[in-house]
């Protein structure tokens, strides 16, 4: 009976269905008692005394409390036999931590840590236990479990599967006016503190009995401690009061506790007013009213892993669209049956404005093969999602003449961009940051970088938003877009437990957890699935600086050449080396880069500057997964799609839905284009258009999209690289599983300039010694006017770009439509047959 002990995580001493249908359930809870009875041969806290061992223990789905044994002093052999009880619920999965510490005056010191499933212990039963600490070493922990069912206490819960809303309660708090009428003086708040409710804190600092109310959300089944304070702000006479305001912030740190207590809530009966006296001293004392009550309100986020209703609407519409194209296309004599229509979809890599610009080209020789309207969705990844958002401003983009669109582009790419460190941008940056700031919006680095991508590919202010987007997808007369992201932890690389982020026109949700909110949501407060604070929708261009932020190192080289700062620190270029998108500073000349710039100065300088020069890449945000709980079979669920065999993930205490921000960054630092969207079983993919736009090898991110579905089971066909020749590559690639129909067809461009060295068109051979000239474009030396810190390209190397890309997809119409032609094959050999 060990099956409850997930692996231990050992410290340095001193160091199924993915339906997803929501539903709604009504459970029991069970008592977890745990005793820490001892420790045998523990490690030395150092090399002059014994250790001061003791245990704390961890159960955030029971309570947001950590508990702790006492101290036992320079012993080896600690003995506690300390009880401990927790309540927990039985659908939410319960990880129990406990922390072998070594006491020290400075810092605790943590030896080890023990995760163990509670779920799994059989109620009614007692398991003693004892586990090593170091693997195959004498040093061990005993302990007791016990588990008793409670089928007198019963909560509903709200569950996709994997996620967890429980019982949802709003604390009414009022400050009575007290008999001494003047227990808070001019220089003296009062603060009232719930961990884990939604407020947290709340303050409070009006003089005499004027009474006051507020209010704090949490989980209603949790142990819930009220903690109030009483401070007092240091030197602070009466006249200041006036100005408290202005100088709150200075005086939070300047404040000198007077005392402190705390109140249980969860003990609190529903709607029952409970009075309590708070006390400070003899002689100072608060009373204070609770009531709780409990709130019913629907989930203001969609649960399921389903496709959103707005996307299915979409794809009846573009199916039609798609199922004229292909006929025509095919020269079919019938039309085709809305289950026989192949999915195709187009994914964009990143590479900063050489992204950007060889997408508008891709997708034009699409267009001009008449094969644009054979696309369902359109994926980007950094760079590419410049050009998909700035097309999908225009909602009729794909039955215009793309070269309208291009040429807009081409001004903004090919105008200077001796400005985007001038005094006035940098007054507007500060500008904006304030404002959102003021409407009490996240602000981190990658707005400042969304702001520059801004100007980057504008050159003014762009209202656009990304739900605006909606009115190009109504009448499916585009392909559906999705933009990316992924979750990332700051201690773990970015390609381990990265977790990716959809963008559509009409929702903003991870996949892997079945969670969902409304474009116009996203950067608003959500609790426990609830909409608890409404902020104004980003300008797209905030969004761009987090889809793209990985293009952000080449800023960091433009502010050292303009500046005189040093350059990015090593991890950083290390990282961009596994990317190859960091650019070699020796290699740089100015005609590539602004030489003239304003150096900005006072604090919005410091914290550009800083921001530039340290980790410009992390975003963050509010965690519209915050109050959530994992399910306690989330691990069998189909819909979660994790690492196999990825220890982290059997630890839901540390996933999203525990934290309190989300920290988003490009895509491109975990796999470098954007196949895992169209993974999700409900879009049904057939054939995917591979383009890729990155520096240096042109496999390695598909072969990294082969590796992330193999971790995953899902289908993929095999890359197979043998015989390939990397110094002579070939405009596309075609990988097809023939064995598994449910795999996708997967045609890939690499960014290559092969064929068209010697022919302008398709079968037209270049002549003239300018054609020739055309033809010579450079995409993979160091000295190509393409690499990914260049923000600004000529006219002529722009064109050339645009035209190479188009080229080579309309180079390739035989194998695109034999990729069709094989998916539609596939869908008619799977239809269901009649039954004569």
């Amino acid at each position: 009976m060990r099956d409850y002990i997930l692996p231990p995580v050992f410290l340095p001493l001193s160091s199924g269905n993915i339906e997803g249908v929501i539903h709604k359930e009504v459970n029991s809870y069970r008592d977890v008692f745990v005793k820490i009875v001892e420790g045998k041969n523990l490690q030395e806290g150092d090399l002059f005394s014994k250790g001061d061992f003791f245990v704390s223990l961890w159960l955030p789905t029971a309570s947001l409390k950590t508990y702790r044994t006492r101290t036992i002093p320079n012993s080896s052999n600690p003995i506690w036999n300390e009880s401990f009880h927790f309540q927990i619920h039985n659908q939410v999965k319960n990880i129990l931590e406990l922390s072998v510490y070594d006491e020290d005056k400075f810092n605790n010191d943590c030896v080890a840590r023990l995760l163990l499933d509670v779920d799994k212990i059989p109620p009614g039963t007692t398991i003693s236990d004892s586990i090593s600490l170091i693997p195959e070493g004498s040093e061990v922990l005993l302990f007791e479990l016990r588990a008793e069912e409670r089928p007198d206490l019963l909560g509903e819960i709200t569950t996709n599967g994997v996620l967890v809303t429980r019982p949802f309660s709003c604390i009414e708090i009022s400050v009575l006016e007290n008999e001494n009428k003047t227990y808070l003086n001019d220089d003296e708040r009062l603060s009232l503190k719930l961990s884990g409710a939604y407020e947290e804190m709340h303050k409070w600092n009006t003089p005499h009995n004027k009474e006051e109310h507020f209010h704090f959300h949490a989980t209603a089944d949790m142990e819930l401690e009220l903690e109030v304070n009483l401070t007092k702000v240091a030197g602070k006479s009466k006249t200041d009061s006036r100005n408290k305001q202005e100088n709150e912030e200075d005086e939070e740190e300047n404040e000198e506790l007077i005392g402190t207590t705390t109140v249980p809530i969860h003990l609190l009966k529903e709607n029952q007013d409970k009075t309590v006296r708070v006390a400070f001293g003899k002689e100072r004392s608060v009373d204070l009213k609770l009531r709780a009550k409990e709130c019913s309100e629907d989930l203001d986020i969609r649960l399921g892993f389903d496709i959103s209703e707005h996307e299915k609407h979409f794809l009846k519409k573009r199916k039609k669209i798609v199922s004229e194209t292909i006929r025509d296309a095919l020269s079919l004599t019938n039309n085709l049956e809305e289950n026989e229509v192949p999915v195709v979809a187009v994914v964009g890599s990143g590479g900063g404005m050489r992204a950007m610009t060889s997408l508008y080209g891709s997708l034009s020789g699409l267009q001009k093969l008449k094969l644009l309207d054979c696309v369902t969705y359109i994926v980007g990844v950094s760079g590419s999602t410049w050009c998909m958002s700035n097309l999908y401003e225009n909602p009729k983009w794909s039955q215009e003449n793309l070269q309208t669109a291009i040429h807009r582009a081409q001004d903004q790419v090919c105008h200077s961009k001796m400005g985007f460190f001038s005094a006035e941008r940098l007054n507007y940056y500060s500008r904006e940051i304030k404002k959102r700031t003021a409407r009490g919006q996240t602000v981190s680095f990658s707005d400042i970088w969304g702001l520059i991508i801004e100007y980057l590919i504008h050159g003014k202010e762009n209202t656009a938003k990304l739900s605006d987007q909606q009115k190009g997808v109504e009448e499916g007369q585009n392909a559906y877009p999705i933009y990316t992201a992924v979750n990332v932890k700051e201690d773990v690389h970015f390609q381990e437990l990265a977790e990716w982020c959809e963008f559509t026109p009409h929702e903003v949700g991870f996949p892997k957890y079945g969670a969902f909110i409304r474009a116009e949501d996203f950067g608003s407060e959500f609790f426990m699935g609830r909409l608890m604070k409404s902020n104004p929708e980003s300008r797209i261009c905030y969004l761009q600086g987090l889809w793209s932020s990985i293009f952000s190192v080449s800023l960091a080289d433009v502010w050292q050449l303009a500046t005189g700062s040093s350059s990015a620190p090593g991890w950083l270029k290390n990282m961009f080396d596994n990317n190859d998108e960091f650019t070699d500073l020796s290699k740089i000349t100015s005609s590539k880069f602004v030489t003239s710039l304003t150096s900005p100065e006072g604090l919005f300088s410091h914290f550009l500057e800083e921001a530039l020069i340290s980790r410009p890449a992390v975003g963050e945000n509010y965690n519209f997964l915050k109050g959530f709980h994992m399910h306690r079979d989330y691990r069998q669920h189909g819909g979660f799609i994790a690492w196999m065999g990825t220890d982290e993930e059997d630890n839901p205490n540390y996933l999203t839905p525990a934290e309190k921000k989300l920290h988003l960054v490009d895509a491109g630092f975990s796999i470098n284009t954007g196949f895992p969207p169209l993974f999700r079983p409900e879009r049904q993919v057939d054939v995917i258009l591979s383009f890729n736009y990155t520096w240096g090898s042109q496999f390695k991110a598909l072969k990294q999209t082969e590796e992330y579905c193999a971790a995953r089971n899902i289908p993929f066909p095999k890359v197979n690289l043998h015989g390939i020749d990397n110094s002579n590559l070939k405009e596309c690639y075609l990988f097809v599983d023939e064995e598994n129909p449910q795999s996708p067809i997967v045609l890939h461009f690499p960014l290559v300039n092969d064929t068209f060295r010697t022919y302008k068109a398709p079968g037209i051979k270049r002549n003239s010694v300018k054609e020739k000239t055309n033809g010579s474009i450079d995409v993979q030396s160091r000295g190509s006017p393409y690499r990914t810190a260049y923000v600004s390209y000529s006219v002529d190397d722009f064109s050339q770009l645009v035209n190479l890309n188009c080229y080579n997809v309309m180079n390739q119409k035989e194998i695109i439509m034999q990729a069709i032609n094989m998916a539609l094959h596939r869908k008619r050999q799977s239809k269901p047959q009649a039954i004569s």
